[in-house]
């Protein structure tokens, strides 16, 4: 079904260089154009968020990601911001990564409290009044279907990925 001057677009959480090893494997002798925009909605908000969102498009080269900004554009209100495939593919990870970890440290926050007998909740807001906190409720655990697996996304690209501080706690 692939043919000469499809465009491709992964939105889907993978690995660095994931884009570019499947347009390698793709474009054998075909000229075909491929993008990683990552997906950048909340469940519940998806269609406000998806066209009110700023969105990252990153090309297996310039001509794949200007393509791909001509799409976004016609339904994004949002900022597209152009850059290559792999950059894009990290900046999700970082992203999901961000959350994974700010939500485990208020789940371990929540565990503390409970142990030395704190109201936790008084205990954040009052740790939030600081200018440059901002500690999320505790809830049930980290999860989802991107977040939780993001710390690990890294490892296949980097094999100093399992020494990080995402790592060493868990």
């Amino acid at each position: 079904y692939l043919r000469e001057g499809n465009l491709i677009i992964i939105e889907s959480t993978v690995p660095p260089k994931t884009t570019r090893r499947i347009y390698n494997y793709l474009n054998n002798g075909r000229r075909i154009y491929m993008a990683y925009c990552p997906e950048r909605v909340l469940p519940g908000k998806i269609l406000k968020e998806l066209v009110e969102n700023d969105r990252i498009i990153g090309g297996v080269n310039r001509e794949s990601a200007e393509l791909a900004k001509e799409i976004y554009s016609s339904f994004v209100d949002g900022n597209i911001y152009i850059t290559d495939s792999t950059t894009a593919e990290m900046v999700k990870l970082m992203e999901n990564t961000y959350r994974d970890v700010n939500i485990a440290l208020a789940n371990e926050f929540a565990k503390i409290c409970e142990e030395i007998k704190v109201n936790v909740w008084e205990a954040i807001a009052l740790a939030n009044k600081h200018p440059r906190v901002n500690i999320l409720n505790p809830g049930p655990g980290v999860g989802g279907h991107c977040i939780s697996g993001a710390p690990y996304a890294h490892c296949p690209s980097s094999p100093h990925a399992r020494a990080s501080p995402v790592h060493r706690p868990r």
